[in-house]
Parts: structure tokens; C-alpha cells; sequence
């Protein structure tokens, strides 16, 4: 049967998601009126990204293993997360974590050391521990009042090389301000792409690659960040990473 509230929509494509092992995702946010909702892309491509925009490229591997690009204002930024360490290299961690490792080189990060409370601290929860949401089913769980709100059909669309079937809802804040969401599976209820626009903003995020061979591995050269103090390093795998300039 045809979702016909948020809530029916979302446990689908939840239940869907149970025993996923990979996938990819593409995340761009920026000013309204970029690419449309469904219009189809290159299988796996990186969609282009107008002045202003956000891009965020994510890979994981469950349990633990994830990869994440982000791209902003010309700098680039580069994270992997996996064996409960983060890898950082590129802007955020010249910013976050050590400004004297440059934007080429790898600096390890154990949760451990750094300080509670501090931004850093945030940026890792994101990557490691029960608020790293990559690995938990992309649609979340709404809660009851959103669960009841009624959904529209907008169709078929095409995401990537799948055909999808998208729906969306509409929300307004507590300001007033309307919210439109837009949420597209395939005929497994597998997430296509969430959609979302608020005043002059959207963001959308593209699913794609499920249990496809992603390999995520130690980069090469990674060093203890400077900050922490010393730390057991692992050993670089073979055919890791090697340090060069991070791309989206």
C-alpha cells in the first residue's frame, strides 16, 4: 500500500534500510533554484556545486568505517572515521585540531583526549559514538507529531540511474516559516534523496552505492595530532590513502 502520512513513509524505507552493509551519499546545500528534484546524474558522479554551495560526499561501511569530503568557499576538508580514531587533513583540521599540520597532511584524533565541551568535541560526536547518524537509518524517527503529518505523491523521478517515487510534506516553523520536504525511494523503499527547502536554502542529499565494495582504510603518514599527547598509531593499510591534497 501507498504511504499515506510521514510516518508509514519513513518505516518503509526504514525497515528497508535494516542489514544495509555500504552506501554513499552526496549532500549539497546552498541558495535556492540549483538542481531540481529528480533530474537524473551520472551513476556515482559528484554533482557540480554553484558559488556558495556546501558539498559533502559521505562513504560508510558499517559498522564503523566512514569517509566524508566536504568542500566550501574553494577549501576542501577530509575525514575518516574508523577503529574509533579520527583522521583528519585540509581545513577543518588546520582549524579544529592543528594549524601547524598544513592542508596536505593526515593528523589522528582520539576522542579520548580531546577536551569535553570543546568544538572539536562536537565535530567528533558526529563521526564516532551513539550521535554518529551515518550509521542509523537516514530518515530518522520522527516523532509523533511529525509521523501524523499527511504526505503528497509528486510521481515518479529518476535519481541517479533508479526510479524513485517521491513525496513530500510541509512543515511550518514556530516563526512561520514553510518548510518543504521532499522524500524519494525506490520500488524497495530504499531513500533515493531527501529534499529540503527552507526560505532561500535547499539541501539535498542523494543515497546511492548500497552494499557496494567501498573500501575505507588508515590513510598513509597519519600522525598523532600535536595537541593530544602521544597515542598508539595503527599501521597504515596496504594500498592506503597517500597523503595528498584532499578533493570533494
Amino acid at each position: 500500500a501507498a504511504p499515506v502520512d510521514v510516518g508509514s513513509l519513513i518505516a518503509s524505507a526504514n525497515a528497508a534500510w535494516a542489514g544495509i552493509r555500504s552506501y554513499r551519499a552526496v549532500e549539497v546545500s546552498g541558495p535556492a533554484g540549483g538542481q531540481p528534484a529528480g533530474t537524473p546524474t551520472t551513476p556515482g558522479a559528484t554533482p557540480p556545486g554553484a558559488a556558495g554551495d556546501v558539498l559533502i560526499v559521505d562513504e560508510v561501511v558499517f559498522p564503523d568505517r566512514r569517509r566524508q569530503t566536504i568542500s566550501e568557499g574553494g577549501l576542501a576538508s577530509e575525514i575518516i572515521a574508523t577503529g574509533g580514531l579520527l583522521y583528519m587533513r585540509g581545513a577543518l583540521a588546520a582549524t579544529f585540531v592543528d594549524a601547524t599540520a598544513g592542508l596536505t597532511s593526515w593528523v589522528i584524533v582520539d576522542p579520548a583526549r580531546v577536551p569535553v565541551g570543546s568544538p572539536l568535541a562536537t565535530f567528533v560526536s558526529r563521526f564516532i559514538g551513539p550521535e554518529a547518524t551515518a550509521f542509523t537509518a537516514p530518515f530518522g524517527v520522527p516523532s509523533p507529531e511529525t509521523a501524523s503529518l499527511p504526505i503528497r505523491s509528486l510521481g515518479p523521478v529518476a535519481s541517479e540511474s533508479r526510479a524513485c517515487e517521491a513525496y513530500e510534506v510541509v512543515q511550518t516553523t514556530q516563526i512561520g516559516e514553510r518548510v518543504e520536504i521532499v522524500l524519494a525511494v525506490d520500488d524497495a523503499g530504499l531513500p533515493c534523496y531527501q529534499e529540503t527547502r527552507a526560505g532561500t536554502i535547499t539541501n539535498r542529499v542523494t543515497y546511492s552505492g548500497f552494499d557496494g565494495d567501498i573500501v575505507i582504510q588508515i590513510p598513509d603518514g597519519a600522525v598523532p595530532a600535536a595537541n593530544f599527547g602521544p597515542l598508539d598509531v595503527p599501521e597504515a593499510s596496504p594500498g592506503a590513502s597517500p597523503p595528498a591534497s584532499p578533493t570533494a
